[in-house]
């Protein structure tokens, strides 16, 4: 079960660079559009499995680079905000050490 955003520092949510508060509860924005958004993981299985725990639909592209502009040695991570516990989980990876930024995702 995810963790509530109790404890999650300032720091961690300064990495969430999507107003987060234009979302609502069932995790769409402005006329029913849904919300995705991405960050760069090392590049390990270890890694994944913290964000699966976290979002079991996340995406982890092992060449992407995406908006995030993933290294080499990073995969890119996208999660769709489909239910109501989509806030408890983008804080949650947010508190993740390793997540550095979020974005919005884009497509074209």
């Amino acid at each position: 079960m995810i963790q509530c955003h109790k404890g999650v520092t300032q720091d961690d949510i300064n990495k969430i660079e999507f107003n987060y508060s234009a979302i609502d509860n069932t995790g769409l924005k402005h006329e029913g559009v849904n919300v995705d958004y991405e960050f760069c993981i090392p590049a390990k299985d270890s890694y994944a499995k913290k964000v699966l725990h976290i979002e079991p639909y996340a995406n982890i592209l092992q060449k992407s680079k995406g908006r995030s502009g993933c290294s080499d040695s990073e995969w890119l991570c996208i999660i769709s905000n489909h239910d109501d516990e989509w806030k408890k989980k983008l804080f949650a990876i947010a508190g993740l050490p390793f997540v550095e930024r979020i974005r919005e995702t884009f497509y074209e």
